[in-house]
């Protein structure tokens, strides 16, 4: 064989994977959903005041409180709570941030983004997918290199195997890409390029 038959497919040339550039990111999201929904969900959260409590002592309080959502007093005794405020404005705004950046950094499309509606036009949805279209270029450039690894591999084998030789024949890989438009644009378009260009490029 004269090499190893190992073919990376590389995210880059670098060889450093997507998610490291956006793992703290994504962590930090999960860390701050989660932390909020204990906020919101845990009893302790608030602090009880009590007088003259009607029990032993404030385990069993808790547990009243939890089992049966009730506690007894004595006399002018009574329950008192000091709730622990939760700033929602400043985590909304906090997690609002953290999803753009994991988009942006990430080179995604955030399809729940308030300028991904309301029909865009052609040149904004390239705009939207400019980032992701960087990415898959480069992504393609690795996938190529490697592509032309495994067909050496391949050439070798049939050569190998009696079925000929055909290291010099050219071959070209094409990936095709799918990616949203708006479809009214596009006829518009069409339409206008009639005379112009041929008809293969137009429903090309």
């Amino acid at each position: 064989w004269e090499r190893v038959p190992f073919i990376c497919f590389k995210y880059n040339d670098e060889e450093i994977p997507l998610i490291k550039f956006i793992q703290s990111l994504i962590y930090d999201y999960d860390y701050r959903k989660s932390d909020n929904a204990n906020n919101l969900e845990d009893v302790p959260n608030s602090i009880y005041v009590l007088r003259d409590y009607d029990g032993t002592n404030l385990g069993e309080f808790r547990h009243n409180l939890a089992a049966y959502r009730a506690v007894k007093v004595t006399g002018e005794g009574g329950v008192e709570t000091i709730s622990l405020p939760i700033d929602t404005e400043a985590f909304k705004t906090h997690m609002e941030m953290n999803r753009k950046d994991i988009y942006e950094f990430g080179r995604g499309v955030d399809t729940q983004a308030s300028n991904f509606g309301n029909d865009p036009s052609g040149i904004a949805l390239k705009f939207l997918y400019a980032d992701l279209d960087m990415d898959a270029n480069m992504i393609e450039t690795e996938f190529q290199a490697s592509m032309e690894h495994l067909r050496w591999f391949i050439d070798q084998h049939i050569s190998n195997t009696g079925g000929g030789d055909f290291s010099n024949e050219t071959v070209e890989f094409i990936f095709n890409r799918d990616i949203l438009i708006n479809e009214t644009d596009a006829i518009t378009n069409a339409k206008d390029s009639v005379g112009i260009i041929s008809d293969e490029t137009i429903v090309a």
